[in-house]
């Protein structure tokens, strides 16, 4: 078995948090197949206070103890000041055979501890092309650069990188080309997967849920409401929260029973605006008694949430992120077998919508939203069809088993990159390339070849 220092995000989607981050979500991907195969594990997790209901301490007793594997998990502050030092001691006390970081955070602040066994870099979603969306709101690019170099770090470090999508797996060798890593010693070497955000079911069944006290119906909202939702993440950069009110009031207009919920908050330390520009237009719309913004749910709600809940709504801005990026509040409505309207652009959703498992509009149209939500709140039959075949794609495409092949292979037979402390200087040096391209086809051809050849380029710079 191999012993594995893995680093990462909690809360682990187990846990009974206050919020469930995308980190947590793709930290337990990661985690849990180690421990299902028996690998020795120490983690590194980060984490906030307000990731927490109630005392901290009571949500570290780790559901582990159902696993054969040996595993030990450090919870720490993603603002501890010493966090590097404790870091690397841990490294060195544990002395693993490789180390995983999942999540660019994690991934970059490995690449400052001292390595010395095989590095698995996970970029849950590219930094560069996240760091876009928060430009265009912004209005600056002043942020580019401080993304930029977190990933350059992350790209030049890493033995293997993994991504959430095969599209930014292509962003990716592109950028690899740049730094000079499709080189002469990796080139054959498979140092790049995509691995999509993959989901499992949680433990609840049906028979244990029968019993819950509704949340939503009956409470909040009316007996006889359609449900239309957006819950399970934050208000991102490439959200399209224009589009989105638009046609959930427009449909309203046409169909007085529907009412949307919203869960979730702004991301900390970027760009509060989709989600006060939605606020600002809901306080002004006759039908804002229609809508309502819920804020962060508990974990131990969501189940229940989403047993209430007629149809899942999302919309995509078009930018970098969209294209490359995963759409996990998508990944877990398709798990609860819930109706989806989207717009086309992320790899998730065209997935869904290729094999007619979720609705799908043009990114920007309003009027194709509106009709979605009014087809699919006039037809229950319908939204059981389509959140059944979301269900079933989900079920058979996005599980562990599946997903994560190619990193346990990895882990049993871990491999460093091959041009691990080597370096490819990509800008052009006339000494380097030219003189030695020069005897290079010397060799080949020998010297009178090669003196006709350079008097053919000095007559053409003439």
């Amino acid at each position: 078995m191999t012993k594995v220092f893995l680093v990462g995000d909690a809360p682990l989607p187990w846990q009974n948090s206050a919020k469930r981050p995308a980190g947590g979500l793709r930290t337990w991907q990661f985690l849990k197949p180690l421990l299902e195969a028996g690998h020795e594990v120490r983690a590194v997790l980060w984490s906030r206070s307000d990731f927490w209901l109630g005392d901290k301490i009571e949500q570290d007793e780790l559901s582990i103890r159902d696993y054969s594997a040996k595993c030990e998990i450090l919870m720490l502050d993603r603002d501890f000041p010493k966090w590097q030092q404790t870091l690397q001691a841990e490294l060195e006390k544990f002395k693993p055979d490789v180390v995983v970081a999942v999540n660019s955070l994690s991934c970059e602040r490995v690449t400052r501890l001292d390595l010395t066994v095989p590095f698995w870099a996970d970029i849950n979603g590219s930094p560069i092309m996240e760091a876009e969306a928060q430009a265009w709101r912004l209005g600056s690019d002043d942020l580019l650069p401080h993304f930029w170099a977190r990933e350059k770090k992350i790209l030049e470090t890493a033995d293997i990188i993994s991504t959430c999508s095969n599209n930014q797996k292509l962003a990716t060798f592109g950028m690899l080309a740049t730094l000079g890593r499709l080189n002469h010693k990796t080139s054959g070497q498979k140092l790049l997967f995509a691995i999509p955000n993959l989901t499992e079911v949680w433990p609840e069944t049906d028979e244990v849920m029968a019993d819950l006290e509704p949340i939503l119906r009956g409470k909040i909202l009316p007996q006889k409401a359609v449900i239309v939702s957006m819950v399970g993440g934050w208000w991102n950069s490439w959200l399209d929260e224009n589009t989105l009110f638009f046609a959930l009031e427009n449909a309203m207009r046409e169909n007085e029973n529907i009412y949307f919920i919203a869960g979730g908050g702004a991301v900390p330390g970027l760009t509060l605006a989709p989600l006060d520009n939605f606020r600002a237009r809901v306080e002004k719309s006759r039908f804002k008694d229609h809508f309502y913004l819920l804020g962060w749910l508990p974990t131990k709600h969501m189940a229940q949430i989403y047993r209430e809940i007629d149809i899942c709504i999302t919309a995509d801005r078009d930018c970098a992120d969209t294209r490359t990026g995963a759409r996990n509040r998508i990944t877990e409505w398709a798990k609860f077998g819930l109706p989806i309207i989207t717009t086309k652009g992320s790899e998730v959703a065209n997935d869904l919508i290729t094999h007619a498992a979720a609705v799908g509009v043009d990114i920007g149209d309003v009027v194709k939203m509106t009709n979605a939500v009014l087809w699919l709140a006039g037809d229950q039959k319908l939204r059981r069809k389509t959140g059944q075949l979301a269900q079933e794609y989900c079920t058979q495409n996005w599980n562990y088993g599946v997903g994560m092949r190619d990193f346990i292979q990895w882990i049993r037979k871990p491999f460093s990159a091959r041009d691990a402390h080597y370096f490819v200087g990509m800008k052009v040096n006339f000494w380097h390339t030219k003189v030695r391209a020069g005897f290079r086809y010397m060799k080949e051809n020998g010297f009178k070849k090669t003196f006709g050849k350079f008097k053919e380029l000095v007559l053409k710079r003439h």
